[in-house]
């Protein structure tokens, strides 16, 4: 189990190449940070387009 900062990290390294990848890399790097991160599908597919969701104060 990755520590929350390492999937941060990660997903730090993976956004910029996901955002610009075609249809088929995107499934391709998506698996890849599912294996990783141990997130569900499509709560790493909203993580990687959008972002973390911001804390409320």
């Amino acid at each position: 189990m990755m520590r929350q900062g390492s999937k941060r990290e990660l997903w730090e390294t993976i956004q910029p190449r996901y955002l610009k990848a075609s249809k088929a890399e995107k499934h391709k790097i998506l698996d890849e940070f599912i294996a990783t991160s141990g997130y569900h599908r499509k709560y790493a597919i909203r993580i990687l387009r959008h972002g973390y969701p911001r804390k409320q104060q």
